[in-house]
């Protein structure tokens, strides 16, 4: 019982993962032999959106496919650039593919600021990657065509100041 609960769970993982890089069922099966398990994987997988999105006794959505769906919705509205004025996001290096997309998607107006530290990426086992804060001037420029500035933040109003120096002094040694 262990061993199914665990390919279920892993199941689970890889389907979302499959969900928030927004893989495009169809053509992952063309480039797959049918003999290969990654073709069974991808059968599940298909089966698996299936069931939930378009069979109505089920007209269900795991957490994914949710964000899945909104960035759809925002990219098919065309008002969507113009709801908010600015985008912020913390704990940026904790976001996945499929969230950069919905922010940047909604950036329209050219107002995006995220915060992070890519010291402290703790949500890869969940999809997340610490690579949207590290190249995120990149991506802005790719995305939204303009430049970022950075604004380094290197006091810490978080902690007091004697957390701060035996943490800096623990670093240093």
């Amino acid at each position: 019982f262990a061993n199914k609960h665990k390919a279920v769970m892993e199941c689970i993982s890889l389907f979302n993962r499959f969900s928030e890089e927004r893989l495009n069922i169809e053509d992952a099966l063309k480039e797959t032999d049918e003999s290969d398990g990654l073709h069974s994987i991808l059968r599940m997988y298909q089966e698996y959106r299936q069931m939930l999105l378009e069979h109505p006794v089920y007209d269900k959505c795991d957490l994914s496919l949710l964000q899945d769906k909104a960035v759809e919705v925002v990219e098919k509205y065309d008002g969507a650039r113009k709801i908010f004025k600015y985008i912020i996001v913390d704990e940026y290096q904790d976001t996945n593919s499929i969230q950069e997309q919905l922010y940047f998607a909604l950036a329209g107006n050219k107002n995006i600021c995220v915060v992070g530290d890519d010291d402290q990426a703790l949500y890869r086992f969940r999809g997340s990657t610490v690579e949207n804060f590290v190249e995120f001037p990149s991506r802005v420029k790719s995305y939204l065509e303009i430049e970022t500035t950075k604004i380094p933040l290197s006091i810490n109003y978080r902690s007091r100041k004697r957390i701060v120096d035996f943490y800096t002094n623990f670093i240093e040694q």
